[in-house]
């Protein structure tokens, strides 16, 4: 009597389930990615503060203390 049959009974399907997973995963981390891409290029008016002037900025460029205009 083999156990190679029992043993592919036990790791075909862990694989199986594994891979699908795995594969889920990376497709929601890569529309995670489009997202927060999509996101950090969205721009937001910034206050100059010595002209009471609007400018438009890329939220990746966001500093701390920067006074922005939300509507």
């Amino acid at each position: 009597m083999t156990c190679e049959g029992f043993m592919f009974t036990y790791i075909a399907p862990l694989v199986f389930v594994l891979s699908v997973t795995m594969m889920k995963e990376a497709y929601d981390d890569f529309m995670r990615y489009k997202r927060d891409k999509e996101l950090n290029n969205f721009e937001y008016p910034i206050m100059d503060l010595f002209s009471d002037n609007y400018q438009m900025t890329k939220s990746e460029d966001l500093k701390v203390g920067m006074i922005i205009k939300l509507t």
